[in-house]
């Protein structure tokens, strides 16, 4: 839909000269993002396949980039900037509103914050510093992070220390979710209608061992084992000893594999001939932790690149 540069409309409203709108008023719809239970109150070791309890100490997350598009979908406003969240709040918090009509396709991202980006409740200055600050991981080139995570598991009297920075962006797209046994894509909005769109904050999905959760067992021996075992045993699992553990030698490796999407090529492959754990991490898990609607699926891109999404 064509749009007049805002000069313009700055210019028009001052001297009163617009043409009248004569749409018909448009749908509001609410996106706000909430933590799941675990996120909060942490994975309990009976929830566990190997007995490792699990809880979060940080999770500081870029989301926004929200929108409404498609062939019947008239948009009446843009909203895509991005906010930092803490997810260990306890309340939904806002992420935009939209504005439109029709039969809307719904997309989102999570992604590294810009100094534009706003801050959601308990963030602080320093906390969004930290999430734009470039940095280095194996695959993605001085990146700000788009997803932070700490926190802790033990069993009996191991204990575990994790802190994992995320710098790969992810674009969801095309997101749907089941009621009562029909898939239903994006929004459908009606003149007039208030509309809430919730966007769940999986504390589970870092630990599913497949990448679909109606598939998925959590675990956390071969996290740890990667400290324990072949690393160097200091109590901090890191995502270098990640990446040094083979799929291949775990005794529950049948089930981390690659997560499917509708464009292949946009999906990181596992490096080599012998993924690691670091690649399902990164490429599999990673991509779970935000779900559309609580128990919706979308299709997911993960860029390495800086570029916009399409």
């Amino acid at each position: 839909m064509h749009r007049l540069p805002r000069k313009w409309l700055v210019l028009g409203l001052a001297l009163g000269c617009l043409p009248a709108d004569t749409r018909p008023p448009p749908a509001r719809a609410l996106v706000r993002v909430h933590p799941s239970d675990s996120l909060l109150a942490g994975i309990p070791a009976a929830a566990t396949q190997d007995g490792w309890a699990i809880e979060y100490q940080r999770f500081l997350l870029g989301l926004g980039r929200v929108q409404l598009e498609g062939d019947r979908c008239v948009t009446y406003s843009d909203a895509d900037y991005t906010r930092i969240f803490d997810m260990l709040q306890p309340d939904a918090q806002k992420v935009s509103e939209q504005y439109a009509l029709g039969s809307c396709d719904f997309s989102f991202g999570v992604v590294p914050p810009s100094e534009d980006s706003l801050l959601g409740q308990g963030v602080s200055e320093a906390d969004s510093v930290f999430m734009r600050t470039p940095g280095m991981d194996a695959s993605v080139p001085r990146r700000g992070i788009s997803l932070y995570v700490e926190g802790q598991a033990t069993q009996g009297n191991t204990r575990e220390h994790f802190a994992w920075a995320f710098r790969r962006r992810v674009a969801y797209g095309n997101c749907s979710v089941t009621l009562d046994g029909e898939q239903v894509h994006g929004l459908e909005l009606a003149s007039g209608e208030e509309q809430q769109v919730e966007i769940a904050i999986s504390g589970e999905a870092l630990f599913e061992d497949d990448p679909d959760p109606e598939h998925a067992q959590l675990r956390f021996a071969a996290f740890a084992a990667a400290d324990l075992v072949s690393g160097n045993a200091d109590g901090e699992v890191s995502l270098e000893e990640l990446r040094d553990t083979k799929l291949s030698g775990l005794l529950e490796a049948g089930g981390y594999r690659l997560r499917s999407s509708a464009d292949a090529a946009e999906v990181p492959q596992f490096d080599g001939a012998e993924p690691t754990l670091e690649d399902y991490l990164y490429a599999s898990a990673f991509p779970g932790v935000a779900r559309f609607r609580d128990n919706g699926g979308c299709e997911v891109r993960v860029r390495t690149r800086f570029d916009d999404f399409e």
